[in-house]
């Protein structure tokens, strides 16, 4: 039975780290485990916190186990916690670095690697900012260094792994694509699609990220074919500046709402233009809702390459437009991608799933 030390980016332990992440994989570890502890990389000191958030402002917005001023509090955090509960594994979730340890086991699960992110807006934007080649050069060197140095490193999908081979010459053999769980019920009853409803959901400061606006401007486009189409956007209030009709923004709403309008829409539209996974094109696909999006990072997977979703090649408004006016076109269509997509969803995506794939390789 191991003692087990849980490393995330804020308490473990607490529902809201990481949507509720590390919470979800401690509660399934807990039988084969003897102690479970957790600790948080920010464990700082109230000025030092403001100093590295002034850092990151003004110069490179990285504040990781791998980032300048970061690993050696951290590494030392950890292996103090380590040794207080006699710990003889560590589990980083999301954020981690290197330890220096060889009698700890350490196995890492993560959702992406920074560096193929960077050509797309807004994580492009990164580089502009001075110090960037100089410091992002020693991030990635220490990344490759503590990911090197983990026993097993567990991904949330394919292109990350895939990129641990070919960009940071990671051993294949010790990195596993094992998914995570979408924290919603799957939808049982019958679905209409017949409500021309299109959906984003996101959180306020990432519109930009996840292609709201390019959500916008395709409706706009599409809505002089189509008058009944509408679009309902989910975590912005768009700033007062947004008034077409057939848009409603659900701004500050209780869980609840985005439950229903994932059972209510017919297409999930989320053209993200730098997400590097997205929990939201599964949970649409838990609510028998196929997906649109640009053919980027994660997404392709997440639609079984065109099973359950439409691509997108361009951030283009009017070709975005022409892919939503086609699958609007074909409700028997969009009903058989909802209902295999569910199904894929199950099968692959829940958190006792996850956690089992992640045991087969963690001694």
């Amino acid at each position: 039975m191991k003692r087990l030390l849980v490393v995330a980016n804020r308490d473990p332990f607490d529902q809201k780290t990481w949507s509720g992440t590390p919470l979800a994989i401690i509660d399934r570890l807990k039988d084969s485990c003897e102690h479970i502890s957790g600790i948080s990389i920010f464990k700082y000191s109230r000025i030092y916190g403001k100093w590295l958030e002034q850092w990151g402002k003004h110069f490179y917005n990285r504040y990781s186990g791998r980032g300048l001023f970061f690993q050696r509090p951290l590494r030392k955090n950890i292996m103090k916690n380590a040794r207080a509960m006699n710990a003889d594994t560590v589990l980083c979730i999301s954020e981690h670095a290197w330890l220096g340890d060889s009698t700890l086991k350490k196995y890492i699960y993560i959702d992406a690697v920074l560096e193929p992110l960077l050509q797309y807006e807004p994580h492009r934007e990164q580089k502009e900012k001075r110090l960037f080649s100089r410091v992002y050069q020693l991030y990635k060197k220490r990344d490759i260094k503590s990911l090197k140095e983990a026993n097993q490193i567990f991904t949330m999908n394919d292109w990350t792994a895939e990129y641990l081979v070919e960009g940071y010459g990671i051993d294949k053999s010790r990195i596993h694509s094992v998914g995570f769980g979408i924290n919603l019920n799957p939808m049982t009853e019958m679905k209409s699609y017949d409500n021309n409803l299109l959906l984003i959901v996101l959180r306020k400061g990432n519109e930009r990220l996840k292609g709201m606006f390019l959500v916008i401007d395709a409706f706009r486009i599409l809505k002089k074919k189509r008058p009944n189409l509408k679009l309902a956007i989910v975590g912005s209030d768009g700033e007062g500046k947004i008034k077409d009709e057939g848009i409603e923004f659900y701004f500050n709403k209780p869980r609840e709402i985005t439950k229903k309008l994932f059972k209510q829409c017919t297409l999930y539209v989320m053209p993200a233009l730098g997400e590097p996974n997205g929990i939201t094109y599964l949970e649409a696909l838990a609510n028998k809702t196929p997906t649109v999006a640009l053919n980027r990072l994660a997404y392709p997977q997440f639609c079984g390459y065109g099973k359950y979703g439409f691509i997108c090649e361009h951030e283009d408004a009017e070709e975005l437009a022409g892919i939503i006016d086609d699958a609007l076109s074909d409700k028997d269509r969009l009903r058989r991608m909802g209902e295999e997509g569910q199904q894929y969803v199950m099968e692959n995506f829940t958190w006792e799933k996850t956690v089992e794939n992640m045991k087969k390789f963690m001694d």
